[in-house]
């Protein structure tokens, strides 16, 4: 009796060993990504993939399938930064100077919004020109839903860049204060962070006309420090903030409150960058230098119920790819990210092996 209570929990672990190794994700490569100009930066709920070649913005079908995104006259480009469910797309058009060859001008650089084959200038914010000779002011669109509400960044006729919030052709400032927006939520609840005159970043939630500070970790004898990066559905919020061992840490804000989600190990920079209505948050961790490949340090993960997984780990054996940042996560579980492969930085995108697998599911 004894041997085959034994037999049957050696077999049990031997299963279990054996489910552990199998890979949870398949990858596609999406193409090269200089994480400016060339990418893919942007992943929705349909699989529909916003990204650019050498400052061309386009929009990838899941089957492959690429619509071209061409700029407005006046303009040497677009990058796509979101794209919303219904596959309405914002980002920006025109390149900076540095990220391919200008001449003495500098580029001009405004949001734009792209739905149904329509590509839209969303201007800058309201209020007088800079004096002759100065560089025109610009505005950067990071976040956009599917009633087409955009928000960003924009130079302010005073200087600092502040956060916006566009629709239906009108701009308006979201907070007062220096700094950025970085994204929106079907429900029109703003993310993004400030700079108040204690000059700390601050994150913020601003929705239904009223702005609210998130808490920090805490920072130790540094000051409080947050970056916001996405928000879910259910407005529950990832990004990072500085923590007590001078690096920045992961972090989710639930019900007023911030937890520290961590890192690979002990004593690493990690952050946040998407999270899906199931709960999954990717990201990016740092791994310790002696275990680093020579290319460096960070590498794409996962947390699932507050457990956090190197992604690749969890890719098929040989597959080439080293991972070492993760951007997006829709409701199905696929992952958009960014990596190397044969030595080159690439895009890819990862899909759960077997549907309704641990692979997506909170």
């Amino acid at each position: 009796m004894r041997l085959r209570y034994l037999a049957a929990v050696g077999g049990l672990i031997a299963a279990l060993a054996a489910h552990a190794s199998e890979p949870q994700y398949t990858i596609t490569d999406l193409g090269p990504s200089d994480g400016y100009a060339s990418g893919a930066f942007a992943l929705n709920n349909k699989g529909q993939i916003a990204g650019a070649t050498d400052g061309n913005g386009w929009i990838r079908e899941p089957d492959g399938a690429l619509t071209h995104l061409d700029p407005l006259p006046g303009f040497n480009g677009t990058v796509p930064a979101a794209i919303s469910d219904n596959g309405t797309v914002a980002g920006r058009l025109g390149l900076t100077r540095g990220s391919v060859c200008f001449g003495a001008t500098s580029p001009r650089e405004h949001g734009f919004l792209y739905h149904n084959g329509k590509m839209t200038d969303t201007g800058i914010l309201p209020g007088p020109s800079r004096p002759e000779g100065w560089p025109e002011r610009r505005a950067w669109a990071t976040g956009v839903n599917d009633a087409g509400v955009v928000v960003g960044t924009a130079d302010s006729p005073d200087g600092p860049v502040r956060p916006f919030v566009w629709h239906g052709g009108a701009m308006r400032e979201v907070s007062g204060h220096a700094g950025n927006a970085t994204a929106i939520s079907e429900s029109g609840a703003v993310l993004g962070v400030v700079s108040p005159p204690s000059s700390e970043r601050r994150p913020f939630l601003w929705k239904d006309g009223e702005m609210t500070f998130l808490p920090t970790l805490d920072a130790g004898p540094a000051k409080p420090s947050g970056i916001p990066g996405a928000l879910n559905a259910d407005d529950v919020i990832v990004g990072s903030s500085m923590s007590a061992d001078g690096k920045m840490h992961a972090c989710l804000w639930k019900d007023g409150r911030v937890t520290d989600l961590g890192g690979l190990m002990d004593g690493v920079t990690s952050a946040a960058t998407d999270i899906n209505d199931a709960g999954v948050v990717v990201g990016t961790s740092g791994i310790p230098p002696s275990l680093a490949p020579p290319k460096g340090t960070m590498h794409a993960v996962r947390w699932t119920d507050g457990k956090i997984s190197d992604l690749n780990s969890l890719l098929p054996a040989g597959s080439g790819w080293e991972l070492t940042a993760a951007i997006a996560i829709n409701n199905d579980g696929a992952i958009l990210g960014r990596g190397r492969k044969d030595d080159m930085f690439r895009s890819f995108l990862l899909r759960p092996a077997a549907p309704n697998g641990s692979a997506h599911r909170g």
